[in-house]
């Protein structure tokens, strides 16, 4: 979701330290000011060649007051920021430049204090916000736009609080999302689209924190084909995940706890809809036995895990027939100890002894007969 860049605020208030360059700290040029014809003016070296500020001022009484223009600049010369003052002051338009000398911004002030439209523009010239202000307050509908022109954000603001239905827009015209505020945080449902103009979630919020039902949706089928149901509670998933092939069938179900997977997780194949996969999550985790399976049906691999890594005994079967293809054990993530692998008429194939998933030792194979056919050692 797009958010506001902040505005860069103006230099407003400037220390005079010193108007004699005998007394100025060269190491900080920049400090140090000089008065000539009604004008102040700071440099960033020493030898007084690059302007960094110069505005003009009005010295009554030992007083020096801000009275008119006010400019500062780049290191490379460029304009930086201009704004007019008056009585020390911020009065009028202000205007920013990047160093390349695109304008970035547009302001208005009165007696030192934020009023009227502000913009920002992209670098390419083209309008990229447009907002409102009453006594340094955002007010009123603030706009954001694409570099094109089209809308691309509108949201009401009530006294510098975000507050109402904020709705953002793709180029092409289409919704992008709608969000509720009330007093800047989020409060109530939230609609998030694909640019096609499909609705691709619904949440719910409750004082800023995601809670209740969250439903997400396909891009690629029909418009409200559902994807996954979850429930949130102060900002975490909790209770039971559910997500969907695009015919409605469960193609996973999972259960969270403060956010993490626990529980049983059961996976689903695509075309049969038989069960894929199955075990246990403990607080994020896999742990103990799992089990998966063929799409007709017929258990493919047993696996156990600790703390989500192979730990235990392993096997794996030939779908054809159920015949075991291989087995082994594994400690921590690696392969350890004597496996076996298996023709799928059951003969013994090769056979070693694995440390640290590397193979050590004398490793044997054989033909689909079960006669030795080679050994070789490693």
């Amino acid at each position: 979701m797009f958010k506001y860049s902040g505005l860069f605020i103006l230099t407003a208030c400037v220390v005079l330290s010193s108007c004699n360059l005998s007394n100025t700290d060269c190491a900080n040029p920049e400090k140090a000011f000089f008065y000539k014809a009604g004008l102040m003016t700071s440099f960033y070296d020493c030898n007084q060649t690059f302007i960094r500020e110069q505005f003009e001022v009005d010295i009554t009484n030992g007083d020096t007051i801000k009275n008119g223009l006010y400019k500062i600049y780049y290191k490379n010369g460029k304009l930086w920021q201009s704004a007019s003052y008056q009585n020390d002051l911020l009065n009028g338009n202000g205007l920013v430049y990047d160093s390349l000398g695109n304008k970035k911004q547009k302001v208005s002030y009165k007696d030192g204090v934020q009023q009227g439209e502000a913009l920002v523009y992209y670098p390419s010239g083209a309008l990229f916000q447009k907002i409102f202000y009453q006594n340094g307050v955002l007010i009123d509908t603030s706009y954001a736009f694409h570099e094109n022109g089209p809308i691309m954000e509108k949201t009401p603001y009530l006294k510098g609080l975000k507050e109402g239905s904020s709705k953002g827009y793709f180029e092409n015209g289409t919704s992008m999302f709608e969000t509720h505020y009330i007093g800047d945080i989020k409060h109530g449902q939230e609609k998030l689209y694909y640019k096609s103009g499909k609705l691709k979630s619904i949440a719910h919020f409750k004082n800023g924190v995601q809670d209740s039902l969250f439903t997400s949706f396909y891009k690629e089928f029909k418009d409200g084909t559902i994807y996954s149901k979850s429930f949130y509670q102060n900002g975490q998933i909790v209770g039971l995940y559910t997500s969907y092939f695009e015919n409605g069938k469960k193609s996973l179900e999972v259960n969270y706890k403060a956010g993490k997977m626990h529980g049983q997780y059961k996976s689903y194949h695509e075309k049969t809809f038989m069960l894929q996969e199955h075990g246990e999550m403990i607080e994020g985790k896999r742990q103990g036995a799992w089990k998966a399976y063929y799409p007709s049906g017929k258990l493919q691999i047993i696996l156990h895990y600790k703390d989500d890594k192979y730990h235990g005994l392993s096997e794996t079967f030939y779908q054809e027939n159920g015949q075991k293809k291989q087995s082994g054990n594994y400690e921590n993530g690696l392969a350890q100890g004597q496996w076996s692998f298996y023709f799928a008429n059951g003969q013994l194939a090769e056979q070693g002894s694995y440390v640290n998933d590397e193979k050590k030792g004398p490793w044997k194979y054989y033909n689909q007969q079960g006669n030795l056919i080679k050994e070789i050692t490693h």
